[in-house]
């Protein structure tokens, strides 16, 4: 992995998270990519003032923000990989002067000169930031985003026009490119339109801007669902990657459980699902947390469900996944069921087989598979 970063402010040393030395395919990425640099060499020509108010969005592993760290810039990610990413880069670089984060879920409270951010994989999330950035920006404030171009949308400046400000969209440069936009308070109309909220089964689901599957409950929890009748009678229940909670409501209440635990590596997610939970299951105890993989505090459980990402921001692969089968592995009880959820193509029964030893589908569907793994005297987890 490539980890040395040229930047016009300052020689970097930058690695991805989460790491894994023995995922081939992360091997061949790297922390930052051409969005970043394109950002950085516009702010190194423009040059920003000494004491410059900034603020830096959704930056993936922290190039944007060591690259800046003489400014002191706020950050602010709704990713807890991320945040950790963050971190753990200002310390491999000796950065003594730590980031100010800022929750996903906090309106930043100050004027800012710059605002830096790059866009995020959620149009949704964009759209939420961009009015929540009219708190904070004046007209006078330089907005400036960058994205690979693959990754832009064809609406994603006329977004930002429509909430923000006048935008213009840079030609493409080593295949990326910048929008620079102009606060416009004037004309400012309207409001974000998040949280949402939908109805399944006569339940009553709140979702914050980053959620997945916004205004419906995801194919793949379908068929989780139509399975229920199947899950075993458990006193704790976890909700590994729980977005709204939607899953671990409907195992809860038809596994007869007395605790629910949810984690997931979104903020917005932790706060729909702490809040669908509490509202919908009030007689049960809820422990939600945000962490990348199961919190090391959460005590062993009976059931552990799972709908685990297949992409890091727009990058595919399974290590996170692997990550999470193994965690599952270590926080199930002896006896204890772990069910997961996945696309079929993503062949995750070959991950799960070693791993507990057996591995069932329970649920057929030409584009999903629904596996069951029972826990049965696991000895050698870190292979």
């Amino acid at each position: 992995m490539n980890t040395n970063y040229q930047t016009p402010f300052a020689a970097l040393g930058l690695e991805r998270f989460p790491l894994d030395p023995n995922d081939r395919a992360q091997k061949n990425l790297q922390a930052w990519d051409s969005a970043d640099t394109l950002l950085l060499e516009h702010l190194a020509a423009i040059p920003l003032a000494t004491d410059a108010k900034v603020l830096i969005l959704n930056d993936n592993f922290g190039a944007l923000t060591c690259a800046l760290s003489a400014y002191s810039p706020e950050v602010q990610s709704d990713s807890f990989l991320s945040r950790v990413a963050i971190e753990k880069n200002f310390e491999r670089n000796a950065v003594k002067a730590k980031p100010k984060f800022l929750e996903s879920m906090e309106t930043p409270q100050a004027q800012y000169d710059y605002v830096f951010l790059r866009i995020p994989k959620s149009l949704n999330l964009l759209e939420h930031q961009l009015y929540m950035l009219r708190e904070c920006v004046t007209a006078k404030t330089q907005v400036v985003a960058c994205s690979m171009a693959k990754s832009l949308s064809k609406n994603t400046r006329a977004m930002f026009e429509s909430i923000l400000g006048s935008a213009s969209q840079s030609l493409a440069q080593r295949k990326a490119r910048l929008i620079h936009c102009t606060p416009e308070p004037d004309i400012w109309k309207g409001q974000s339109p998040f949280p949402t909220s939908y109805t399944h089964e006569g339940i009553s689901l709140l979702n914050h801007a980053n959620v997945f599957a916004q205004n419906r409950v995801d194919p793949g929890t379908h068929i989780f669902l139509q399975h229920l009748d199947k899950l075993p009678q458990a006193e704790s229940v976890l909700d590994l990657a729980c977005g709204n909670g939607v899953m671990g409501i409907f195992a809860a209440k038809h596994s007869a459980a007395t605790t629910l635990y949810a984690c997931d590596e979104s903020y917005m997610a932790i706060a729909s699902a702490k809040h669908n939970i509490e509202h919908t299951l009030p007689n049960i105890d809820v422990v939600a947390e945000v962490d990348n993989g199961i919190p090391q505090s959460f005590p062993s459980v009976d059931l552990i469900i799972n709908n685990p990402p297949f992409h890091q921001q727009h990058t595919m692969g399974s290590q996170l996944a692997r990550s999470m089968f193994k965690d599952a592995a270590q926080h199930l009880k002896e006896g204890g069921e772990f069910w997961v959820i996945a696309n079929r193509h993503l062949n995750y029964h070959m991950i799960l087989k070693p791993l507990f030893g057996n591995c069932s589908n329970i649920g057929q569907h030409p584009k999903y598979v629904l596996l069951r793994c029972v826990k049965h005297g696991i000895k050698e987890l870190e292979k």
